[in-house]
């Protein structure tokens, strides 16, 4: 008896109407609401919508039917559908999308329809999960396809305000620490200094505080001037000559040499240089050059 009005209870018109709200207010939680909290982009937000959907449909389900039992079948309903619509977005099976926007709709409109005639608890309640999950999928697909519209129509701009950098290293009463840095003008956009040994040092003891995990730069502030300051190092070659070099402390790169071209020009300018200085009768024995990569 209990089942049967339960069954009653589940198949009345304000039932559906209850679930087909569920289903239309969970893709704006998900698109306007939720991205305030977590970082939901693109399908995240359709995902996070039938989620949402799972945690609202439990309670009219408990107190229409007052009964545990009713809500763990609806969950079990729920899961292998989320579970199939899912499959069907990702990018393993998105390729073909007969079952995203064929089959799966049409199964779940055939589950909404039978619930409606047939007298089973099982089917009105996946009738009405169905329900609930193919009326997000419309709005969100509505959502979507409004937001394309908009974008390929637009006639309008996207402006953001810059923020300055939160961490940045004030170099401005330092300045005169460093020689190389005192005759330049800040004032320019682009700035490109060689600078010696000891002042990269000092600015690498800089780098190390204010470079975050993962950048190649650390911000300067300079006369009220914020920068990106990129440490650029230089690779140093020596020929060796005669009885210097160690037969057992070298490695051979002839082959893997090839895949750094700046480096190959620096070893023949190395060369060049070294034939010059034995042409003009030089004597020396070892032969210094550097270069600085880009």
């Amino acid at each position: 008896m209990k089942n049967i009005m339960n069954i009653e209870k589940l198949r009345s018109w304000e039932t559906y109407v209850i679930f087909l709200i569920i289903g239309i207010i969970s893709p704006p939680v998900s698109i306007f609401i939720l991205p305030n909290f977590f970082r939901l982009e693109g399908m995240m937000q359709l995902y996070s919508a039938l989620a949402f959907n799972l945690v609202l449909i439990t309670l009219p389900f408990y107190f229409l039917t007052h009964s545990l039992t009713t809500v763990f079948k609806a969950i079990g309903i729920y899961l292998p559908l989320f579970f199939l619509l899912f499959l069907g977005f990702s990018s393993y099976t998105f390729s073909n999308p007969l079952l995203t926007f064929i089959v799966l709709p049409f199964f779940m409109v055939l589950l909404i329809i039978l619930s409606r005639f047939k007298g089973s608890e099982n089917v009105t309640i996946a009738g009405i999960v169905s329900l609930t999950i193919l009326t997000s999928l419309l709005v969100f697909m509505a959502f979507l396809g409004y937001a394309a519209h908009q974008h390929y129509t637009a006639k309008y701009i996207h402006a953001s305000k810059l923020e300055l950098p939160k961490y940045y290293a004030n170099l401005t009463d330092k300045i005169d620490e460093f020689a190389s840095l005192k005759e330049l003008n800040f004032s320019k956009d682009s700035i490109n200094v060689e600078i010696s040994l000891a002042e990269m040092a000092e600015l690498e003891k800089i780098a190390e505080k204010y470079t975050k995990p993962g950048d190649a730069f650390f911000y300067a502030k300079i006369d009220g001037n914020y920068f990106k300051v990129w440490l650029i190092k230089l690779v140093g070659v020596e020929i060796l000559i005669g009885n210097q070099m160690n037969q057992t402390n070298y490695v051979v790169v002839n082959k893997s040499i090839k895949c750094c071209p700046s480096l190959v020009k620096l070893m023949n300018d190395v060369k060049e240089f070294k034939r010059e200085i034995e042409k003009d009768g030089a004597k020396k024995k070892l032969v210094r050059h550097s270069t600085k990569f880009p």
